[in-house]
């Protein structure tokens, strides 16, 4: 089993060079192997692919995301969120 420190920083590598996934608004927590995914993403489809690219990481047993999706409401540029 990969090193907890190695496998964040493989999984942030992941987000960083996933197409569609603003790696900044993205943390990653990771014990025993278990990548843990919170913030806030603008679409179904980047937190899609966040899940995605962390599952790729080498040595990633498991992902649990709680990414927000955050978008728009379209009065006044308010933003709501909601966990999906």
């Amino acid at each position: 089993m990969k090193n907890d420190q190695l496998l964040h920083s493989d999984v942030e590598q992941e987000h960083r060079w996933a197409p569609g996934v603003r790696a900044e608004r993205i943390g990653a927590s990771v014990a025993g192997g278990v990548a843990e995914l919170d913030g806030h993403v603008g679409s179904y489809f980047e937190k899609w692919a966040a899940e995605r690219a962390s599952r790729s990481a080498p040595g990633a047993a498991t992902v649990h995301d709680r990414l927000r999706i955050v978008e728009a409401d379209g009065v006044g540029g308010r933003r709501r969120g909601r966990y999906l």
